[in-house]
């Protein structure tokens, strides 16, 4: 919260923020003691709490100090208790006083962080913070072991009888068309949206010089979006179709062995090698397309665990002669760069419309032929 480019992060700029923390597991947020929590602050703090991220609270003192001026005593009590002096008034603790009252001002909007621990920068160090970081680790690294799939034999799952006139394969045919449509039309949504920002920040902000920056982030975003939503479709079809295969909801080893076998299957398959590209817009407003999954890994804002979903992200991104063709001499444009925006937009929508279109019929495919042999022999091998 506390890095010089909080501020001119926006909408696109938090979303990337969130998956960040959301793969690192914490957010630690910096805050001077005169500083206000700005609204687009609160709202990414808000989504840090809807994500069950561990958020840590630090606070520095401000331009004047804790409180008027006055320095605190190295030794004094982070939560503003204290022995009465000789005279029975009782000692200032202008540190305590700073944190209850970031504190407070936070929880009256975000009261899902209560429970986030808050903690002063005094001289001498922030031992404190280091050690309830290092206690949230030493219980988080078990926890996302405790998530790994097994490495445990095999096991066969019985299919329910009659799961051959159960109509699954068509069910799945119109599960798929409907996910897609709806991924499509979100994104078609979201595509308006960045126009609209990024106009913004044409005309009311850094101006032309400004666009490849923004939008670069923009599409960031949208590339994490339009990952996201196309797991979760698929991790539906896993369900629902297992489901009216088996006869009951597949327990997690089962769902994970399900799709691991779609991975299978989309590996064996010539479409994956088109699964792993990166849309790349140019500088003339073009996208082009690099492959590979290299491409995918430069893209990374996190180098995290490696990815376990089904398919491979979507990525999107700007090449680096948009930036150079900006900041040159005579492109200071703004209805040229409007148009350009425009242009870059409407060929980024058709290209999505075609991406998430064959991400998930090439799933279609592949889960349709892990269940149709599942059928065809009585037992699932999960």
């Amino acid at each position: 919260m506390g890095a010089p480019d909080t501020d001119a992060l926006g909408i696109a700029g938090s979303r990337v923020l969130c998956e960040v923390a959301g793969r690192g597991g914490a957010l630690l947020v910096v805050i001077s003691a005169d500083q206000v929590f700005t609204a687009a602050e609160l709202d990414l703090l808000g989504g840090a709490a809807r994500a069950d991220l561990a958020v840590f609270f630090v606070v520095t003192p401000g331009t004047t100090g804790w409180h008027g001026g006055v320095a605190p005593a190295a030794t004094a009590p982070a939560d503003g208790t204290g022995t009465p002096s000789a005279g029975g008034t009782p000692p200032v603790d202008p540190v305590g006083s700073a944190v209850r009252k970031q504190r407070a001002a936070l929880l009256a909007v975000v009261p899902e962080l209560a429970v986030a621990p808050w903690f002063p920068s005094r001289p001498g160090g922030v031992g404190a913070l280091r050690r309830a970081v290092v206690a949230w680790a030493a219980g988080e690294g078990p926890r996302r072991l405790a998530t790994a799939p097994p490495a445990g034999p095999h096991r066969t799952v019985p299919v329910v009888p009659g799961a051959h006139a159960r109509d699954w394969a068509d069910r799945l045919d119109r599960q798929v068309r409907a996910h897609a449509q709806r991924i499509r039309q979100h994104l078609a949504i979201e595509l308006a949206h960045i126009h609209l920002r990024v106009v913004q920040e044409i005309v009311f902000g850094a101006g032309c010089a400004g666009l490849p920056r923004v939008l670069d982030r923009e599409v960031h975003a949208l590339s994490q979006l339009a990952t996201v939503q196309c797991d979760q479709a698929v991790d539906r079809l896993v369900r629902d179709t297992g489901t009216l295969v088996l006869g009951r909801p597949p327990q997690d080893a089962t769902h994970r062995r399900i799709c691991a076998a779609v991975q299978t299957g989309l590996a064996g398959s010539r479409a994956v090698r088109s699964l792993e590209r990166v849309l790349l817009v140019t500088s003339a407003g073009d996208i082009a397309d690099v492959t590979g999954a290299g491409a995918l890994a430069a893209l990374d804002a996190y180098p995290g665990a490696p990815r376990t979903a089904v398919l491979p992200p979507v990525a999107v991104a700007l090449a680096g002669g948009c930036f150079l063709h900006f900041w040159g001499p005579g492109s200071t444009d703004p209805g040229g760069a409007r148009s350009w925006l425009q242009h870059v937009l409407r060929e980024l929508d058709r290209e999505l419309q075609r991406e998430v279109s064959h991400r998930l019929d090439a799933v279609r495919r592949a889960l349709g032929a892990v269940f149709a042999e599942a059928v065809d022999h009585g037992i699932l091998l999960a």
